[in-house]
């Protein structure tokens, strides 16, 4: 984990506590690594930046451990639902798209989704949150945002997805 404070390059910016944690003073937490503004150092080749870092600390935040990463700043997490609501973990990566981890944070698969708007090679669309059905794993609700100054504000793709196939597809229901 960074040093204290996070400082240069970039801070913690998400944390979870595991659902399955039952001690309150030794609970398994996650944190995932960020900055909305990806502060980098260009000029530095051997900089290795820590937004998409996930760490995990077995004993209440303690001790932390590198387990993964995201290819980018993760802009909301969640864990799965249902079934997977203790192993799998979604998350929205800024202009990147919606990321699953099936082993809790180690790694990750990019969600290949379908009648969704255009994320990422330079787009304006991006994931701003994520949630997933508590008692079902295939109903999951993203918020879709744009960047600043785009103009796709007014072409009506930001607004609340849902999927009700576990993030194969894709519905605009505001």
């Amino acid at each position: 984990m960074p040093e204290p404070g996070f400082g240069f390059p970039a801070s913690v910016e998400k944390v979870l506590v595991d659902p399955s944690s039952t001690n309150p003073t030794g609970m398994t937490l996650y944190a995932f690594g960020g900055d909305h503004r990806q502060l980098k150092d260009f000029n530095n080749p051997n900089q290795v930046p820590n937004y998409g870092l996930v760490w995990k600390s077995p004993d209440g935040g303690e001790t932390w451990s590198t387990i993964g990463s995201l290819p980018g700043n993760v802009m909301a997490v969640t864990f799965g639902g249902g079934a997977e609501a203790t192993t799998s973990m979604w998350a929205a990566v800024n202009f990147d798209g919606l990321y699953k981890s099936d082993d809790l944070g180690i790694s990750w698969s990019k969600v290949n989704v379908q009648n969704f708007p255009p994320i990422g090679d330079g787009g304006t669309v991006h994931i701003t949150g994520v949630v997933v059905d508590p008692f079902d794993q295939d109903l999951i609700h993203v918020s879709v945002g744009v960047a600043q100054g785009s103009g796709d504000l007014r072409d009506g793709i930001g607004g609340v997805w849902r999927s009700d196939d576990g993030g194969f597809s894709w519905l605009l229901i505001e």
